[in-house]
């Protein structure tokens, strides 16, 4: 057996794949396999990988009286006004007791109105739509329910004061102290991690071919802080550093790095994110591997974003228990505290030369960002890790004034 766990261990014995997936009731693959066999242990990390998708709960859509519509829809549906009137405080007594029949009517008719219209259809108006929700801004036109009169519980926010020092750089700051994160999976990879392509050919599906229409999933509850950058001072930061990152952008296409939304905008956001998170693990209360990062950066053809929310969620009802929170009160401290940590790192000057094509990371994804400065925890980051550079938020050795947050004391 030495040897046999070595990449190509088993080229000499000749073992050709059945095709057999137990996960799918003995189910075997048609398509004949005719990948190299690899030897791994049974509990290995590596065996079964879950891909998981996730997406936050946001108005109208967190409001318990959606939630509970939504659980009567077979019922609801192709119903009359009068047929609604007489029965629908009899579903709803037990979920909504104070909700009178015209208000539940009202808001059915709502729902059955914006479902199939306003619902995103892909990553992009996913993350748009939650910007604006956290923004506090209307979402694809929603008529003007009140929905924080019934009984909302899955989402709340209230907006905090930007630190005077930083006024020009943030837009707004928000303390996000209830939020409901919906996790799905996916599928699962094998040996390799997931690429990002939801038609990945690794992407092993979790049913066989009855296209049932649900996943499997669970809601987390939690809390978080959204920032929202000046959308100004952000342009001015993408002219200055134009082209700068054209040689990461193109590490990413040739290895198809899957990110649609990258550009300098996103490296700058997505640094700001993981300093950020290290920052606030120190008085927080939470670890570092306990909170995570969702970034908001514009699309090629979407609406402007420039924002990041930093959370952490529990399988528990109540949720967490605050700690993250109370800290949008102290931000200029944090972000003082992160860009000082920033300005050295152990592995300098190496670490903050990294640039072009003497870049590190996975693929040379990377610019100045090592585990020692600017990593996290697999589970905190949203982008594998990658995609990062201290050089946007400070500045470089060559060039310091090119640092988003340059000149601030």
């Amino acid at each position: 057996m030495q040897g046999a766990l070595a990449p190509g261990g088993l080229k000499s014995i000749h073992y050709k794949c059945a095709g057999r997936r137990p996960w799918l009731s003995e189910e075997f693959d048609p398509v004949p396999c005719t990948e190299e066999v690899a030897v791994r242990l049974r509990t290995a990390a590596g065996v079964y990988m879950p891909v998981n998708v996730s997406a936050l709960e946001i108005p109208p859509w967190s409001a318990k009286v959606m939630e509970v519509l939504q659980q009567h829809q077979k019922t609801l549906e192709d119903r009359s006004d009068e047929w609604i009137l007489k029965n629908i405080r009899n579903l709803c007594r037990d979920s909504l007791p104070l909700m009178k029949a015209e208000d539940l009517l009202a808001v059915w008719r709502y729902y059955e109105k914006i479902d199939q219209i306003n619902r995103p259809q892909n990553e992009q108006e996913l993350y748009e739509d939650e910007y604006l929700a956290l923004c506090h801004e209307a979402v694809n036109s929603w008529d003007d329910f009140d929905f924080d009169s019934m009984e909302q519980n899955k989402f709340s926010s209230v907006e905090k004061a930007v630190p005077e020092k930083y006024e020009k750089l943030i837009r707004r700051v928000f303390a996000v102290d209830r939020l409901t994160e919906v996790v799905a999976m996916l599928g699962f990879t094998r040996l390799r991690s997931w690429d990002g392509d939801f038609g990945s050919a690794a992407l092993a599906p979790i049913f066989s071919k009855r296209n049932l229409p649900w996943l499997p999933a669970v809601e987390l509850y939690g809390e978080g802080i959204f920032i929202e950058l000046n959308e100004d001072a952000v342009r001015e930061w993408e002219t200055k550093n134009e082209g700068v990152y054209s040689q990461m952008i193109r590490n990413a296409a040739e290895n198809r790095f899957r990110c649609d939304n990258l550009s300098p905008r996103y490296v700058l956001l997505h640094t700001l994110s993981h300093l950020l998170i290290r920052a606030l693990s120190v008085n927080c209360g939470y670890q570092a591997s306990s909170m995570k990062e969702r970034v908001y950066s514009t699309y090629a053809d979407g609406q402007p974003m420039a924002g990041l929310l930093i959370y952490t969620t529990a399988a528990d009802t109540e949720g967490s228990l605050g700690g993250l929170v109370g800290q949008a009160e102290h931000l200029e401290e944090h972000l003082d505290a992160l860009l000082n940590e920033a300005e050295w790192c152990s592995s300098d000057p190496l670490c903050l030369m990294s640039s072009g094509k003497n870049a590190q990371g996975l693929f040379g994804l990377n610019y100045a960002a090592c585990p020692q400065c600017a990593l996290l925890p697999e589970t905190s980051c949203s982008m594998r890790n990658s995609l990062l550079d201290r050089g946007a938020l400070i500045g470089r050795s060559q060039d310091s004034t090119i640092g988003y947050f340059t000149g601030i004391k």
